[in-house]
């Protein structure tokens, strides 16, 4: 049970990692976009 909980939160910092990375690199694509 113990090993689980652990799992899920490195999980989770990887997912939020994952998340802000997707965040910036989609706000990037958007400004060259409006930048043509």
């Amino acid at each position: 049970m113990n090993g689980q909980i652990d799992d899920y939160e490195l999980f989770d910092k990887d997912f939020e990692e994952f998340l802000r990375r997707g965040i910036e690199q989609y706000q990037a694509d958007k400004q060259e976009l409006e930048e043509e």
